[in-house]
C-alpha cells in the first residue's frame, strides 16, 4: 500500500491527515542500557580527572617538553587511581547513579511492545531532550547566527527537529515529533553550514551542522540507548485500518531547521549589524538573552550534574582498564593496572 498525503506549500488545507496517527506500531524491545558504574565509580572518576587535568597543566609547572601520558602521571594520581580502583572492585550495583528524589523508581522500558504515534511521541522526545539541556533547548528553537552553505551569515531561529520516518513498501511518510504534523517543510539545513552564535554563546570558531548533529546524536545514544536503534533504522511491523500487518521501518532522524529572520522584538539587537558579529562576539553574545527559561537556573544545574553523572557512568566500563578491573575474578596488583585508569580518565579530560 502507499501513503496518501497531497502537500503544497501554498495550499495547507490540501494536507491529507497523516496516516501514522492511525497507525499501530508493533516494535521490537528496546536495548537495554546494560551495566554501569557505580556513584562511587562515578565520583572516584570524576576526582582522578580534575586531578589529571591539573597535573598535566603548564600552569601547574607540568613541563612542556615532556609528555603527559599515564605512566608519566601516575605517581602523582596515585591516591585518587586507587581510590577508583577500589570503588570498581566493589562492584556495579551499589549506590547506583540515580536523581536523589525519594520517589526514584527504576527505570521502565521507553516503548510498550504495541504502541501509536500518539504514545510514542513523548518517550521519544524525552529520551532526546533527557540528553542534555542545550538538546531541550533546541528542540524548542533557539536564537543563532547561521551561514547556510553559499550565503552570509544571517540571525534567526535555529530548531532541532525530531523527524520520524517510517518507510513501508514503496512509500515513506515523515513526521516532526515536536509539530506533529507531517515533515514537508522547511527543508534543513545542510550539513556544511556554519554555527557561529547560539542562544546568546558565541561558537568560535563555528561548527558545521554536521558536527553539531553528529554531536547530538553521540549524546543521545550515550544518555538513551534504547533510541540507538532507532537512529539507524529499526524493523518493525505496521498496521493501518483496513490493512493487514506489513513490514516497515522506522528510523529517527535528527535535522536543523533554521528560520532567518524570525526574532521578536526583544531579540532584535539595538546597535551592530550582522557583520558586526565577527569583529566582536564577546559583545554579541552579552546583547543576545536567551529565548527560553525551562526551569529554575538551580534546578538546571542539578539536572546537568545528574546527566553527566549518568552519562559517566555508563561509559565507565566501556573504558578498557575499568573495564579489565570490573570483570577481574581476582584482585589486580595496583602498579599494573593504576596507569591503565589514569589513561582512562586522561581520555574522558
Amino acid at each position: 500500500m502507499a501513503f496518501s498525503t497531497a502537500v503544497s506549500p501554498d495550499s495547507p488545507r490540501s494536507v491529507a491527515p497523516d496516516p501514522l496517527t492511525a497507525a499501530i506500531l508493533q516494535l521490537p524491545p528496546p536495548q537495554e542500557s546494560g551495566r554501569t558504574a557505580s556513584g562511587q565509580s562515578v565520583r572516584a572518576m570524576q576526582a582522578l580527572m580534575a586531578l589529571v587535568t591539573e597535573v598535566r597543566s603548564p600552569e601547574n609547572g607540568w613541563d612542556a617538553n615532556t609528555p603527559a601520558t599515564p605512566e608519566a602521571i601516575a605517581p602523582y594520581v596515585a591516591d585518587e587511581a586507587c581510590d577508583l580502583l577500589e570503588a570498581l572492585e566493589a562492584g556495579t550495583d551499589n549506590d547506583p547513579v540515580l536523581m536523589d528524589a525519594p520517589e526514584s523508581s527504576p527505570p521502565t522500558a521507553l516503548w510498550a511492545p504495541y504502541c501509536t504515534l500518539d504514545s510514542l511521541t513523548p518517550k521519544l522526545l524525552w529520551g532526546l531532550a533527557r540528553s542534555a539541556v542545550e538538546v531541550m533547548r533546541l528542540l524548542e528553537s533557539v536564537s543563532a547566527t547561521v551561514a547556510p552553505a553559499g550565503t552570509t551569515r544571517q540571525r534567526g531561529l535555529l530548531r532541532l527537529a525530531a523527524v520520524l520516518e517510517l518507510h513501508a513498501e514503496e512509500s515513506t511518510q515523515r513526521h516532526d515529533l515536536v509539530m506533529h504534523s507531517p515533515r514537508l517543510y522547511p527543508a534543513p539545513l545542510a550539513a556544511d553550514a556554519q554555527i557561529w552564535e547560539l542562544d546568546g554563546t558565541a561558537v568560535t570558531p563555528a561548527r558545521t551542522v554536521g558536527e553539531v548533529l553528529e554531536a547530538i546524536a553521540q549524546q543521545v545514544e550515550l544518555s538513551t540507548p534504547a533510541l540507538s536503534a532507532l537512529l539507524v533504522g529499526m524493523p518493525m511491523q505496521l498496521l493501518l485500518p483496513e490493512h493487514d500487518w506489513q513490514p516497515a521501518t522506522l528510523r529517527l532522524h535528527l535535522e536543523l531547521e533554521f528560520l532567518p529572520g524570525a526574532l521578536p522584538p526583544s531579540l532584535e539587537l539595538l546597535t551592530a549589524p550582522t557583520a558586526d558579529l565577527a569583529q566582536s562576539p564577546a559583545s554579541a553574545a552579552d546583547m543576545l538573552p536567551t529565548m527560553l527559561q525551562f526551569t529554575p537556573g538551580a534546578w538546571l544545574q542539578r539536572y546537568c550534574t545528574h546527566i553527566s553523572d549518568q552519562a559517566l557512568a555508563q561509559r565507565l566500563l566501556n573504558l578498557a582498564g575499568c573495564r579489565t578491573v570490573a570483570e577481574a575474578v581476582f584482585p589486580l596488583p595496583a602498579e599494573e593496572i593504576v596507569p591503565r585508569l589514569v589513561a582512562d580518565a586522561s581520555l574522558l579530560v
